[in-house]
């Protein structure tokens, strides 16, 4: 056995494999202690022991090993192809090759050494970690990691021993790249690195990209240099000699270039390629980084068949390469903002939801801040008070760990917990839970039931009067309250409020007994504690006198909103930070005299110094001042970084930049000053407000950045040069760069928006990155002009001998990109070359590359293949980002559709009939169009207590009190009941009730219409509004209703459940006894009425129910009668005529303003255009026509049919009929003003305006997007289509007019007169714009056609920056689209791998695997990884009632225990029907088990095995319909048979506890059941028990 580290606990599980579990012991982050383990780590290796792989030795080898093996595949590669053809002889053949010869053998050594490292290192697994050789040989050896390992070490070299001496060192240099294959080892390990938790997976894929970049770049660059050199670089075929020509071409004057032409032949010898090896492969490295961004100036091309298939195999690799960089960016920024945008949906909808229902703005705030502190805290992780714990996935036995290291510093130390037993305060410990209030925030009401013990974990808390005007207490860190709720179940004494940010520990009475009861000496002296009553009265005494004064007690919100100057009296000092005052902190005490605690420590150390700087006041950081002031910083640092590099590139000598540099720098000095007085919070969210504090943290933070930001270096350069000519300026500017560093600042501000939860931050970040995209292309426009045209190099020896004192721009290179273009201006002014740096940044950032403007030395060559790569980059992340965003803001609505999809196809694979799939179908839509998918009844879980309780009351309590029962009784009964009730929509035509189901719900109408009609519909008896509730009755009793209800319209409800009730009765007891009393009062007197009804006694008026005889009123459906006329007739969103009007409209619509622009551009004024263009007229003013009768659907969604609601909505409505006449404005007819010959010209001009209808075809495709039944991939294609068609078309136009304005294009040398356009038709020269228009927006930049004038440069960038963020854009969507279609299938897959991988760890047979895929597999085939039963679950109860009766209600009836019996009893009991599938050969039942569950075949056919040796022999084939196991429902009994499915089988199980529980509410029937039970098998329990 091999020999262990001393922390580690050695378990044999074979007789040939140990595993090392590491042990995490706690090391000192000294330097010594880690130099002492890694030595010992080298001990254990060279004394032949195994290596934990965990440990420093071997993650430093591996780390340092990666950065040998990158370095060792660029520099072989280099050897072997760049000098390897160039010259005579090769590197290896110089002295100092030679040497590099020796140290690339100590590299090789190096990769032989970590074969052998591999061989000593353990094996990492999920049971621990492998040592023994077995495991290791079984791992690695035979693995083809192992593989590829010795191949990249194998001297494959030797074989030029036998080959002759010209070629000897050339193979040599060729044979060596196999080493290239350890390179599978930096993949390895970086994968390895993803894998990890405790790793920053931003930092590590930025440094896989890069690594993966250089490499790749590099070896296309090999690549594209061996495609020249195999045919020799002097031979014209090569494009090395191809470059060469054109440099010899460009640098020969204009007037000798002819001359140059006449010799070129016989000079074509000796020209030659290049002859620098750096230069060669500079060049090299150019063409490749061309070509895998796509930018591909044409400057090089593959000049013969080999090169053409390299440069093929270069665009594809490249193509891949920035692509999945690209996809994984898009991963990773939506998998980092995925929780945030779900909680930020949750919260949107909190915000609607109260909005909606009225809450008062205070209580809403108090909300959206409560639910901000949770976001900060637990990132969406967790919930406060829910099973949503942020340690759940981790063993009960490291939570308890957790738990009670913070109660060994909080909980043991309170007289009620001291001294307890350990194991009983790890269970509690793990049971409390942690809650955060802000300052000021309401704990816990005075004479509130509450039931939980609170124990201050951080901050302070204080006691208020009854009226919450004064402090009576204030507890600090480690003391508690609550305990007479948890000792003896009383009303709390007093309020409890925040005074700073607080954290508590909250421990409830129930868990608290629930700990108990597994401990009973501690049982026995909390219940022992609890009889002490005089202790109860004692504390009750003292509260009442501490409330003596009080006028008021304040219960609830509702109590605080009633008293408008509630606020201001209020005395918190924390919340003092939220108002507009910004001092905090005197020297002096209110009274006047000095604050000698303050002052204090300006009297000692470096405090002395500081008293005479700082002053004796300190900033609040929400003041309005601080904020105002941070505000006007940061445009400042965003001008700042627009202002440096024009200032040191082109406007070097402007006075205005020189002032408003300096200017900057003294608002950067006063801003510094301000900071050091400037509060915070510390790691304990106190507020930190002394001077000395607020200095010496901005002092350890931002003050150094700050210093160097302003630092003038400047003065530096000036000393050495003072003369101020203009080169000498030119450089004082380039020392100014420093000022760039302003720039921190703007990603801390925009992180800052993008933090808050509590409003959308898409467009924050769209801004964001716009931003960016803005500053990095005027960055990289400013760094090629400085390349261009650098101050002058010998400044500080003067001028050069013939140099002249140039302006701006005399000074550029002669050997410059900028020195090859020719200014069309009459003077290159600054505006001029600014222009044409922003058109070469934009063509090389944005990957167009047209190849008018090109790097004419090597330092402009390194320069482009930094921007290529870095716009690649830069602007696939910007692409990349938004594709996240779209795919998180869709996430809701792709699993809300995935739901719907499931059931769908379930309800249809059920065979359900079309009318309830269609019911089903349609409450889905109405649910996402009240909820946008959010589940309601959720909404509010995490609050604390007394929050949820002011928020429940406020929604709630207006209801309840109209409830008899509840009237008149306490309010903290009246908040728990508030606390219990869940809101409900239904649609129009949905039963809430149906006559003779049992009563489980109360149900509250707040907004909507319902009717009590008769069970076969055939009268309505009565009917209920907002405001009034039915089922009190029910709800109390569980007895049967006594009649159905039905929404007659789209109903918004509030729903108590019986269930809910009983728990607040049963803790309230004196309210329990009123509300049965007031029930029986109240049922005593219908029943009063009943008799005198019969009788034929006179019913009081208001007591007489409302009856209706007849048929049922469809109140909602049927359209008003005055809606009837020919003229007044209302046509439904959803009808054919709407529908294919609406295509028609957004066709026509899309046509004619692509026709209106195409004339107005290109002056076509063919007639066939004009009729075809007035007939889209027609079709859209017919539209306009049916827009005043179309019915829409409101916000809550009901159907609007009354003509003149919808005549009106569409006439006033801003963007609807003013909209579409100013947008159908007949400006035409001012054309018949215009002169002979000019009339069609003016035409097409004034209907422009016409073009203003592009937002209503948007419009259309977005109404078709909130469709949920519609393909919403379908619908995003064509309206993305549709958008970049009307981009490039009307983009194409305006290029065109750019050149030829109003069809005049004078003799300026511009794009239109270059290529001869003009004498094309207009057709043609419409298709020539779209032409460039597409290979710009497209960044293809094939070159043929570009920009001459800076008019057209000036555009042309534009349309190269609007057309990659747009085509970006449209690519996110699309993505976004599909990755969420996808996402269920993704997540379920996820699922089998884990499970695969755990079934592989443990050791799992080959058919037990087999076996449990195939039942994933077949769950998978069922339900496509959607719940049903959980979407059945969340129906309204009627509705799901009837379909499990149509799924269950058949095989129920069959069954003889349930004959006779009434379908109200089936209903309910369906409902505890559970699905379940089995595949093949599974046996459901094994012979002699004991059950308590019975089955029905669904689907499939199951067999009834006597005996499970010989499975052959079957009593019985069960088909679709049949039941067993019946005897188990009724007695607890072994099985008497095996029972084991010969198909796939599904069934639905109904257990004996479900059955019972039905039962409650129909005792006669469980009665009967009972009876029949021991009919049918009484003989056979007896048997089984004599037996």
């Amino acid at each position: 056995m091999h020999g262990h580290e001393k922390n580690a606990t050695v378990v044999n599980i074979s007789s040939s494999v140990d595993i090392i579990e590491s042990h995490n012991v706690p090391v000192s982050p000294g330097a010594s202690r880690r130099i002492i383990a890694l030595i010992t780590n080298i001990q254990r290796f060279l004394q032949g022991r195994t290596i934990d792989p965990g440990c420093m030795f071997s993650r430093l080898w591996n780390k340092y090993l990666v950065v040998l093996i990158v370095f060792i595949f660029i520099l072989y590669s280099y050897v072997a192809c760049f000098p390897s053809f160039d010259t005579s002889e090769t590197v290896y053949e110089t002295v100092p090759g030679r040497k590099l010869l020796i140290v690339t053998y100590f590299f090789d050594l190096l990769l032989v050494l970590d074969i052998i490292i591999q061989l000593r290192t353990g094996v990492a697994t999920a049971n621990g970690i492998l040592v023994d050789f077995a495991s290791i040989k079984k791992n690695y050896v035979f693995s083809m990691a192992f593989v590829l390992d010795i191949l990249a070490v194998l001297p494959l070299e030797v074989i030029c021993l036998a080959v002759g001496d010209q070629h000897r060192w050339h193979l040599l240099c060729f044979l060596r790249l196999n080493r290239l294959l350890k390179f599978r080892k930096v993949i390895a390990y970086i994968s390895s690195l993803e894998d990890k938790l405790d790793v920053d997976i931003s930092s590590v894929r930025t440094k896989k990209f890069a690594i993966y970049i250089l490499c790749a770049t590099h070896f296309c660059a090999c690549l594209l240099y061996l495609a020249a050199s195999a045919y020799g670089v002097h031979n014209k075929s090569s494009w090395l000699f191809m470059l060469d020509k054109k440099a010899q071409v460009q640098a020969v004057p204009e007037e000798e270039h002819h001359e140059e032409e006449e010799e070129e032949e016989e000079e074509e010898e000796e020209i030659g390629g290049p002859r620098n090896d750096t230069t060669v492969y500079m060049l090299s490295l150019y063409w490749a980084a061309t070509t895998m961004s796509s930018t591909g100036y044409g400057d090089l091309y593959a000049l013969t068949t080999l090169g053409q298939i390299i440069a093929s195999f270069v665009m594809i690799i490249g193509l891949l390469l920035y692509g999945y960089i690209l996809a994984a960016i898009a991963a990773l920024k939506a998998n980092d903002d995925s929780a945030r945008v779900q909680y930020q949906t949750k919260l949107m909808g909190m915000k609607a939801f109260m909005l909606e229902n009225n809450l008062h703005e205070d209580l809403r705030v108090r909300v959206v801040e409560y639910m901000k502190l949770l976001w900060s805290r637990y990132r969406g992780e967790a919930e406060p008070g829910t099973a949503r714990n942020i340690f759940r996935d981790v063993p009960v036995a490291l939570q308890q760990d957790i738990a009670i290291e913070d109660a060994e510093a909080h909980l043991l130390k309170l007289p009620l917990f001291q001294e307890m037993d350990v194991g009983f305060m790890r269970l509690l410990a793990q049971k409390a839970h942690l809650y955060a209030f802000n300052p000021g925030e309401i704990i816990v009401y005075a004479g509130d039931l509450a039931r939980e013990m609170y124990c201050v974990r951080r901050g302070l808390c204080e006691f208020l009067t009854d009226d919450l005007k004064k402090c009576t207490a204030t507890i600090s860190t480690g003391q508690c309250f609550g305990e007479i709720g948890v000792l003896f179940d009383d009303y709390c004494p007093a309020t409890v409020r925040a005074k700073t940010y607080v954290e508590l520990i909250m421990v409830r009475r129930q868990e608290l007994h629930e700990v108990c009861q597994q401990f009973p000496a501690i049982q026995s002296q909390f219940t022992n504690a609890s009889q002490h009553k005089e202790v109860l009265e004692k504390i009750k005494k003292e509260d009442n006198r501490r409330n003596r004064d009080s006028q008021t007690r304040v219960r609830s919100v509702l109590d605080m909103e009633s008293k408008p100057g509630r606020r201001e009296e209020e005395d918190v000092e924390v919340t003092a930070h939220f108002k507009s005052s910004f001092k905090v902190h005197t020297k002096y005490h209110p009274d006047g005299t000095v604050n000698e605690d303050f002052m204090k420590p300006f009297r000692r150390g470096p405090g002395r110094f500081f008293g005479f700087i700082l002053m004796r006041i300190t900033l609040l950081p929400n003041s309005r001042f601080v904020v105002g002031w941070e505000m006007m910083r940061v445009i400042l640092a965003m001008l700042n970084t627009f202002t440096v590099p024009i200032h040191g590139s082109l406007l070097i000598d402007s006075n205005f930049l020189w002032f408003l540099s300096y200017l900057m720098d003294v608002i950067t000095i006063v801003d510094m000053y301000v900071k050091l007085h400037v509060c915070y919070f510390d790691a304990n969210d106190r507020l930190i407000t002394h001077p000395l504090l607020t200095a010496k943290r901005y002092i350890k933070s931002n003050l150094w950045i700050d210093i160097v930001t302003i630092f003038p270096f400047e003065f530096l350069a000036y000393s050495l040069h003072p003369e101020l000519d203009l080169n000498g300026m030119h450089v004082l500017t380039l020392f100014r760069i420093n000022r760039l560093l302003h720039f921190y600042r703007l990603p801390l501000a925009f992180d800052f928006l993008e933090s808050g939860v509590e409003f959308d931050t898409v467009i924050v970040r769209e801004l964001k990155y716009l931003f960016y995209a803005i500053i990095s292309i005027n960055w990289v426009t400013c760094l090629l002009f400085n390349f261009a045209c650098p101050p002058n190099p010998e400044m500080f020896g003067g001028h050069t001998e013939g140099e002249e004192e140039a302006e701006a721009g005399s000074s550029c290179s002669p050997t410059s990109w900028l020195a090859g273009i020719k200014f069309t201006d009459a003077s290159a002014n600054v505006y001029t070359q600014y222009v044409n740096s922003l058109y070469w940044a934009c063509a090389t950032t944005l990957s167009v590359g047209y190849g008018d403007i090109l790097p004419l030395n090597l330092t402009e060559v390194g320069l482009c293949i930094l921007l290529m790569v870095g716009g690649v980059v830069f602007f696939g992340y910007i692409i990349a980002s938004i594709a996240a965003s779209l795919a998180n803001a869709e996430t809701q609505r792709a699993s809300y559709l995935v739901e719907i999809y499931a059931m769908k196809q379930y309800m249809k694979d059920e065979g359900f009939d079309q009318s309830l799939q269609s019911r089903v179908i349609d409450h889905f839509q109405y649910l996402w169009i009240r909820t946008k998918g959010i589940d309601p009844t959720t909404l509010f879980e995490g609050l604390p207590m007394s929050l949820l309780g002011d928020v429940s009351l406020s929604l709630y309590n207006e209801f309840i009190n109209k409830v008899p029962e509840f009237k008149g009784t306490d309010i903290g009964f009246c908040k728990m009941i508030a606390m219990c009730m869940k809101p409900m929509y239904i649609r129009k035509g949905e039963y809430l009730v149906r006559k003779h189901d049992i009563g489980n719900e109360m149900f509250f109408i707040r907004r909507g219409l319902v009717s009590v009609v008769s069970e076969d519909n055939s009268r309505i008896f009565d009917t209920m509004t907002s405001g009034q509730f039915f089922g009190e009755v029910g709800i109390l009793y569980g007895t049967p209703r006594n009649a159905s209800i039905r929404a007659e319209t789209n109903c918004d409800l509030f729903v108590l459940s019986k269930a809910s009730l009983d728990d607040v009765l049963a803790q309230y007891p004196e309210v329990k006894k009123q509300v049965y009393k007031t029930a029986e009062d109240r049922r005593e007197a219908a029943r009063q009425r009943s008799v005198m009804a019969v009788r034929g006694e006179s019913i009081p008026t208001k007591e007489l129910p409302i009856v209706t005889t007849g048929g049922v009123q469809d109140v909602s459906r049927n359209i008003p009668a005055d809606n009837q006329g020919l003229f007044r007739r209302v046509i439904h969103y959803n009808s054919a005529l709407a529908i294919w009007t609406n295509y028609a409209d957004c066709v026509a619509s899309l046509l004619s303003c692509i026709l209106i622009s195409y004339q107005a551009s290109y002056d076509d004024q063919s007639t066939g255009i004009y009729v075809i263009g007035y007939l889209f007229e027609i079709v859209i003013l017919f539209k306009v026509f049916l827009k005043f009768r179309t019915s829409y659907l409101n916000k809550h969604g009901e159907e609007e049919l009354d003509f003149d609601v919808l005549y009106k909505n569409y006439l006033y409505n801003p963007r609807g009929f003013a909209y579409d006449a100013l947008a159908f404005l007949p400006l035409d007819i001012f054309a018949a003003a215009g002169g002979a010959g000019e009339k069609l010209t003016l035409l097409s001009k004034l209907r422009i305006i016409h073009l203003l209808r592009i937002p209503r075809i948007l419009q259309h495709f977005s109404n078709w997007e909130e469709e949920l039944q519609t393909n919403i991939l379908l619908v995003r294609l064509g309206k993305f289509t549709t958008l970049l068609g009307l981009m490039i078309h009307h983009f194409s136009c305006c290029w065109y007019v750019i050149a030829c304005v109003s069809g005049d294009c004078g003799e300026e040398n511009n794009w239109v007169t270059n290529y001869d356009v003009l004498q094309m038709t207009p057709l043609s020269r419409y298709v020539s714009s779209l032409y460039w228009c597409v290979a710009s927006m497209t960044s293809t930049g094939y070159g043929d056609v570009h920009a001459y004038t800076i008019k057209e440069m000036l555009y042309s960038s534009l349309v190269m920056v609007v057309g990659k963020l747009s085509f970006g854009f449209v690519l996110g969507n699309i993505a976004s689209t599909l990755a969420n279609q996808d996402r269920q299938q993704i997540l379920y897959d996820d699922k089998i791998a884990v499970v695969k991988t755990f079934m592989k760890s443990q050791l799992l047979p080959g058919a037990l695997r087999h076996r449990v895929m195939a039942y994933f597999s077949l769950l998978w085939n069922y339900n496509k990884g959607v719940s049903v039963k959980r979407i059945i679950a969340g129906l309204p109860y009627c509705m799901r009632g009837e379909i499990m009766m149509k799924l269950g209600g058949p095989m129920l009836k069959k069954v003889k225990l349930f004959r006779n019996v009434d379908d109200s009893f089936f209903r309910m009991l369906s409902l505890k029907l559970t699905h379940v599938p089995f595949m093949p050969g599974q046996y459901i039942l094994h012979k002699g088990d004991m059950g308590q569950e019975m089955y029905f075949v669904h689907r499939g056919q199951v067999a009834i095995v006597p005996d499970e040796n010989e499975p052959q022999k079957t009593v019985a084939v069960l088909q679709p319909g049949d039941h067993f196991g019946e005897l188990c429902i009724v007695y607890h009994a072994a099985r008497r048979m095996s029972v084991r499915a010969e198909t796939n089988v599904e069934l639905f199980i109904l257990t004996q506890e479900d059955v019972v529980d039905v039962f409650r509410f129909f005792p006669l029937v469980a009665q009967q059941v009972k009876q029949i039970g021991e009919e049918e098998f009484g003989s056979h329990v007896k048997g089984s028990t004599q037996k």
